[in-house]
């Protein structure tokens, strides 16, 4: 490079981006061009242009990693312009896909504002790999940042093949579909198909619509129902071909059918008030293991929508009794005092009050 008043030429800057857990030749793979106007030495102006071929990246809490092509330029003064391309060839993405965690920059606000746009096209030797899924992708990304407002995504993704885990029973193979992004925020849709044996029956899984609070369809090659299938999912048997066994109705098949229901609960009632927010029905509790159709049990949930309002729904297992079931709120109006009513299935109301008192 050359410094003539005051500004800076870089004719040639190489380096090497690797990873250095692995033994790979380590040549020359990263160039830097351009320049830099130091009229103002602490306010410079910068004009460059790096280029890669095979680099080596890894975030720092070593969520994403891989190797990849870059080609970005870096202009501007007070006001920094990052744009380019870096295709992802070979790698992972690791992190969790909780859908409860903002996307938020770890940028500190300064005399100097960042302008991103960063285009990410991703081959199929890239994958995603966490406790929920297992997948190959390919696609296109792309990020963009402008001033101090949010990071916005954009771009399709496409499940090429890979496994998705349900819960803590069964794995669906076969995975394909896509995850779009509409560029306003972190906000993808989910279109995905997946697929699963029990026996003879061929389980088939549709996870469809907005990642925070997408819609699970369960099909089979059988013509079973979605409650046959979840049966067949929890015991890996049909009620209503092997009955309910001395065991009843395990800790497996609470947490499925929680899990389950939660995401029922929560899309109806947002469906039938309006509201956008996801994460309203949390904490689904179901009561009635070691159920005996003999015995007069009953089986139950209850989902907390806040503090103050709940529903649930009770149903009873007796064979004398298999069609007595009750759907019903309950409304804290303070501490010590609620409101609880519900309807049978004869379409009859019911109200009680509910005093907690302190001696």
């Amino acid at each position: 490079g050359r410094l003539v008043d005051n500004q800076l030429s870089i004719q040639s800057f190489t380096g090497a981006l690797f990873d250095t857990q692995t033994k790979i030749d380590s040549t020359q793979n990263l160039t830097i061009t351009g320049g830099l106007d130091f009229t103002k030495f602490f306010e410079p102006r910068y004009n460059l242009h790096a280029e890669g071929d095979d680099i080596f990246f890894r975030s720092l809490n070593g969520d994403i990693e891989g190797y990849g092509d870059l080609d970005v330029t870096v202009v501007g003064k007070d006001t920094l312009e990052i744009n380019g391309t870096v295709s992802a060839k070979n790698g992972a993405i690791y992190i969790e896909f909780t859908g409860d965690e903002s996307v938020e920059s770890a940028e500190e606000k300064g005399r100097i504002s960042t302008n991103y746009n960063i285009r990410f096209p991703i081959e199929d030797t890239f994958s995603i790999r966490n406790s929920q899924i297992d997948a190959k992708i390919t696609g296109e990304l792309a990020m963009s940042k402008q001033f101090d407002g949010e990071w916005n995504y954009s771009g399709e993704i496409e499940f090429i093949e890979g496994e998705i885990y349900y819960y803590v029973g069964d794995v669906f193979e076969n995975l394909t579909g896509v995850m779009t992004l509409d560029g306003q925020g972190f906000n993808p849709f989910l279109e995905l198909t997946a697929s699963t044996k029990i026996g003879d029956a061929e389980i088939m899984l549709g996870v469809f619509g907005p990642f925070d609070n997408p819609e699970w369809r369960f099909d089979s090659n059988k013509g079973y129902t979605e409650s046959d299938i979840l049966q067949l999912l929890t015991f890996n048997t049909r009620v209503a071909d092997e009955g309910f066994t001395p065991e009843g109705l395990g800790t497996q098949a609470q947490t499925i059918l929680g899990a389950y229901l939660e995401r029922q609960l929560e899309r109806n009632f947002i469906r039938a008030t309006g509201l956008k927010s996801a994460g309203l029905i949390e904490g689904v509790e179901i009561s009635g293991d070691l159920l005996n159709p003999d015995a007069g049990e009953e089986f139950s949930i209850s989902a907390r929508v806040n503090e103050n309002f709940s529903f649930s729904y009770r149903r009873s297992f007796s064979l004398e009794g298999a069609y007595k079931k009750k759907v019903g709120v309950e409304y804290k109006l303070n501490p010590n005092f609620s409101v609880i009513g519900n309807v049978d299935e004869t379409g009859n109301i019911h109200m009680k009050f509910r005093v907690r008192r302190i001696y």
